[in-house]
Order: structure tokens, then C-alpha cells, then sequence
């Protein structure tokens, strides 16, 4: 069935429709369904069930005056939040099922480059997680979560859309160019139309504003442009937990969608506090293989340049660090978590704990970096559900995707919203039981891999002697074909042949649509810029066109090269100081 074509572009303008892919979840116990694939109908304005919209024009950006002091004189914010009371729904429709109690909040906490197999909750012999896992054991978490990618800016896209990458502006995209089209609306978007309070810390610079997740946030705490130091202000989990307690000690006392994102354990690995407990007595021969420092970010047989601590070439010294990097942002969460306890929120919030991506740590040759493939490593993460009614002491197996993190918390506020992809987990996680299976998806700008029927499915996007594995588009490192990797997620028996084929054709049939959608988003593009593009938007259509193989025919306009103004360069500096870009990246 042909895909719809998708609309999301870089103008902003009106909220409309975008294409996405949707599997259909199994109708019966033996197998799953083949995923159907069609357009999505047109959305309009969300708001509450059974209600509609009150706010009046020009609501957002006005507020109470002490609510405007309060945050000018915390965070330093000259932006006003709405202030409005959130319209009072009626009776649900029977189909939804009214929560007991029912969420009126969100404290969304998104962890970067986080391995679910790092958390002692989820199974690691070190004690990284107490904290955590104390909190998790209060709610339901999944065993088996993934991302949608295996880096930061398509998989937080993801949460805030309920769209699969693919399908919407940014594609594949690490943010470095595209930014999601203004059309596409956000989860904060819905809820601050709904009359809710909105807020975000950020602490990667893949998520500055520009990439445009900042919409419907009346508040956007992302990495601050110094302009005495001419730099960026890293985050640590220290600084992102202080900022996030001032923000929720003022939205707390109205309903409210507040985001904290932290930064840790992302590379390069320096904990501000090593634990002795976390120190191996008994290094594995194979933790302590010593690698060459990489020329470059890749981490293909290689410390990655940007990770390397002095001289320390020790595989099992970088993996203590990231071990204490979890430590350190553990006791930081804490004690946000505590605030929540003493604030009494759990009853009516819904808080929910997940991560963008993990970390390679020697699968498929690459160290201490992520991104170049789906490997399970890189997609499989942490996804937790705790308080508004949610089941206690719960751990379910059915695999889950960041994806649907969308649909559950439209669900569990009871706003109207057009979900896309992603599917409400609610009913699972009131009943504590295990949810529908259904295939998910994950995607690289290298591969896509699908999960099903308990199996792991990945193939390359592209062929061997495609042009695209001459240099990785994240790092300008090492990049190359992995082929195919079919395993079940829970035995080291064989796949069936006929189960492996089945997973192809799922693949198989996503991958057609994905890339349709993203040609279609392009060519869209490519004629909107015909007469004129920026610099930005030249490179970017050259990056898409040469390092991901996209046979667009480009027409050099010729753009000047103007001197990066002092705030771009400082967001290019903390890039490469992350390992996304490099000195002589264009």
C-alpha cells in the first residue's frame, strides 16, 4: 500500500499530516501481522478529550506576573510562559479508560548514550544504578526498550512525535544540518495548547534549539552561549539537576510537561567522582585489551580521539569510566527524584525514565562510540514508567520502543493527539501486563534493524560498493558494511530460516517506505531552495547527496563562505568536543 507523502519541511507554518509507517500489532498468539503501511489523516489542533480548545489568541507568552519574576530571576528566562488554567475535560469516550488517579503531569528524564546493560536493575554485576533501580522497582520498566536511532537527535525526535525518523524533516539526520519542520507537531506542543506548563533542561548541544524540539516549550534551558568565554557551558549532571529543581519547584502546582535531559554518561568519560566500589579486582582478558588512539571519533579499533584520558590505551579503563559516569548521574537524578517524593507529585505525575541510545563497546570493532550501526548495544535502553496509577514492582519482556513514549503520555493525560507510530502503553502499565507484540524498528544513517517474534533482524541501508561507506557522516572516520545479523534476543539457538526470511520482507517493506518518505522530504526541499539556499542548507543537501548516497541532481548555487559568527562557532566547538564533527568537517 503506497505511503502518504509526508509534509514535514523546514518552513514552519500550520500543523499538518505527515506520513508515517505503522505496524499493526499480532492478531494472533503464534506470529505477529505484517506491518501495514498508510498515510496518516490530516491532524487538527488537539485538545482535551471530549472538549475543545479554550485558550484564547495570544495565550502563550503571557503569564502571571510572579510566575514571570520567578523564572527571570532563576534561569535567567526573558521568555513569559502561559499561565492558563487547563481546560477541564469531559467524560472520556468508553473506549478510553479512566486512570485511577489520573495523570495531570510529565517529568520526562531522557538519559544520553545510556546501554540498558549497564544498570545493575537491568542485570550488570556492578552496582552502577541503586538509585534507579529503587525508583524503577516503583513502577514498571521493559527489559527489552529500544530507540528508533542510535544517536541523540532522531531518537529524541522520536519521543517528542511519535514519527520513526525517517518520516519526518530531519530524517537521519544528527541535527547538524536539518531541523524538524514547524509543521510537525510536538508533544509539547500538544500539552501547552492544552493549557499546560512547559519546560526543558538540555545538556547536549545536538539539541540546541536550532534543531527545533524547543517548540511548545515555553521554557528551553539548552546549552547556554557564553559570550564573555566565546564557548558553550557543558552540563554536567550536577548543573542539569539544579536547573531542573527550580524549574519543577515553580511549574509544580499546575499541570505540566517538564523534560530534563542529561548529558552524562556521554563521552568523553570524566566522572567527576570514582567509586571504589565500581573498581574491578579481576579484569577479564578480554576488558583489558589496549587499543591505539583513533585519528579520529570513530572508535573503530580505536579509542575514539575525543574520549582519550592521557595516555590510557586500556579498554577496561574506559569502561570502568563509563561505569562511574552512570554512578555520578545516578546520585544526580536522586536527587531530583527526592524532590519529587517531597513534593507528593507521584500521585498525579506520570515520570518517566528512558535513554536516546547506548554505547558500542567493541561490537562490530567499534569502542566507546555509537551511531555507525543498530547493533543491540547501541539500541537497546532503559524505559521505565513510575507513579499516576501506574502497576508497582512490575518488569515486562514484550519489547518496546522510545516511540511510544507519544501515545502513552497522550493517553495518560487524556489529550487528543495523532499518535503516528507510536502506540499507548498505558493499559500495559496499569494492569501490569505484558502489551500487544508488534515489530519495531530501529534506524542508523548504515543500517536498519527490526525487532520481532523475540528476534533481532539488521541489514546495511545500502550495498558494499555504495559511495556512502567512504567516511561516516557523524565522525568523517571509518565507516564500512556489516552485513546481516539475525539472533534471538533471549537464546543463542539459530533462527529458523523461515523466521529470518519472514524479518527480511519486514524489513524489507519498512525500508522502501523510509526511504521514499525521505526522498520525497528532499525533493520537496530541493525545490523550495531552487532560487537561493543558505550555506547551511548547501552543505546540507551536498552532505545528503555524498556521504548518504541520495542521487539528488544539485545545481551549485555557489553560496559565500561567511565567517562563522562567534555563537555558531562555539556550537561547532562543543560538537566536535563531543565527537559528532571534526576540524575539517564542512
Amino acid at each position: 500500500m503506497p505511503i502518504g507523502r509526508p509534509c514535514d519541511n523546514l518552513e514552519p507554518g500550520n500543523k499538518c499530516a505527515a506520513a508515517s509507517f505503522h505496524p499493526v500489532a499480532a492478531t494472533t498468539p503464534e506470529s505477529e501481522d505484517r506491518p501495514m503501511l498508510r498515510p496518516t489523516p490530516p491532524r487538527t489542533r488537539p485538545c482535551p478529550l471530549g472538549g475543545s480548545p479554550r485558550l484564547r489568541d495570544g495565550a502563550v507568552g503571557g503569564m502571571a506576573a510572579g510566575w514571570t519574576l520567578a523564572l527571570a530571576w532563576a534561569v535567567g528566562v526573558s521568555a513569559a510562559l502561559a499561565e492558563e488554567h487547563r481546560p477541564q475535560p469531559t467524560a472520556p469516550p468508553a473506549a478510553v479508560t479512566q486512570p485511577a488517579p489520573k495523570a495531570e503531569s510529565i517529568l520526562l528524564i531522557t538519559i544520553d548514550t545510556l546501554r540498558a546493560d549497564r544498570l545493575s536493575g537491568y542485570g550488570y554485576g556492578r552496582p552502577t544504578s541503586p538509585n534507579l533501580d529503587r525508583f524503577m522497582a516503583r513502577g514498571t520498566r521493559f527489559e527489552w526498550a529500544f530507540s528508533t536511532a542510535s544517536y541523540t537527535a532522531p531518537s529524541h525526535i522520536s519521543m517528542m512525535t511519535g514519527l520513526y525518523p525517517s518520516f519526518t524533516s530531519v530524517g537521519l539526520d544528527n541535527g547538524r544540518f536539518f531541523k524538524l519542520s514547524g509543521r510537525t507537531m510536538t508533544l509539547a506542543e500538544v500539552c501547552r495548547d492544552a493549557g499546560m506548563r512547559t519546560a526543558a533542561v538540555i545538556s547536549n548541544p545536538t539539541l540546541n534549539r536550532r534543531l527545533g524540539l524547543h517548540q511548545g516549550f515555553a521554557v528551553y534551558r539548552d546549552m547556554q552561549f557564553d559570550r564573555q568565554t566565546g564557548a558553550y557551558n557543558p552540563k554536567i549532571a550536577a548543573t542539569t539537576t539544579d536547573e531542573a529543581l527550580i524549574l519543577l519547584d515553580i511549574v509544580h502546582n499546575a499541570p505540566f510537561f517538564l523534560w530534563v535531559h542529561y548529558q552524562d554518561p556521554h563521552g568523553p568519560y570524566l566522572p567527576p567522582a570514582m567509586y571504589p566500589e565500581l573498581r574491578e579486582t579481576d579484569v577479564p582478558p578480554e576488558r583489558d585489551l589496549e587499543l591505539p588512539i583513533g585519528a579520529d571519533t570513530s572508535g573503530y579499533k580505536a579509542i575514539p580521539s575525543y574520549q582519550v584520558v592521557g595516555s590510557e590505551r586500556h579498554v577496561g579503563e574506559y569502561s570502568r569510566r563509563y561505569d562511574n559516569e552512570i554512578r555520578y548521574l545516578d546520585s544526580e537524578i536522586q536527587r531530583l527524584l527526592d524532590r519529587v517524593d517531597q513534593l507528593g507529585l507521584l500521585r498525579h505525575t506520570l515520570v518517566i525514565v528512558t535513554s536516546d541510545h547506548g554505547e558500542a563497546f567493541g561490537e562490530d570493532d567499534y569502542y566507546f562510540a555509537h551511531s555507525h550501526s543498530v547493533d543491540v548495544g547501541q539500541v537497546r535502553v532503559p524505559l521505565a514508567f513510575v507513579g499516576a496509577g501506574v502497576a508497582a514492582g512490575v518488569a515486562l519482556q514484550t519489547p518496546a520502543t522510545v516511540l511510544d513514549i507519544y501515545a502513552t503520555a497522550l493517553e495518560a493525560l487524556r489529550l487528543a493527539g495523532n499518535a503516528h507510530d507510536s502506540r499507548s502503553l498505558l493499559p500495559a502499565l496499569r494492569e501490569g501486563r505484558e502489551p500487544p507484540a508488534r515489530p519495531i524498528f530501529v534506524e542508523s544513517f548504515s543500517q536498519r534493524g527490526v525487532i520481532a517474534q523475540g528476534t533481532f533482524y539488521r541489514n546495511d541501508r545500502r550495498p558494499p560498493e555504495s559511495r556512502i561507506w567512504t567516511v561516516s557522516p557523524t565522525t568523517n572516520g571509518h565507516h564500512q558494511p556489516l552485513g546481516i545479523e539475525c539472533r534471538q534476543l533471549l537464546s543463542a539457538e539459530p533462527v529458523p530460516d523461515g523466521l529470518k526470511e519472514s524479518l527480511r520482507a519486514e524489513l524489507d517493506a519498512f525500508s522502501i517506505q523510509a526511504e521514499e518518505a525521505i526522498r520525497t522530504t528532499f525533493e520537496e526541499l530541493l525545490a523550495k531552495l531552487k532560487d537561493k539556499r543558505t550555506r547551511a542548507e548547501e552543505n546540507g543537501l551536498k552532505f545528503w547527496r555524498d556521504k548518504l548516497g541520495y542521487p539528488f541532481e544539485l545545481e551549485d548555487v555557489g553560496p559565500t563562505e561567511p565567517t562563522l559568527g562567534d555563537e555558531e562557532a562555539a556550537h561547532r566547538k562543543a560538537l566536535i568536543g563531543l565527537g559528532y564533527l571534526t576540524d575539517d568537517d564542512d
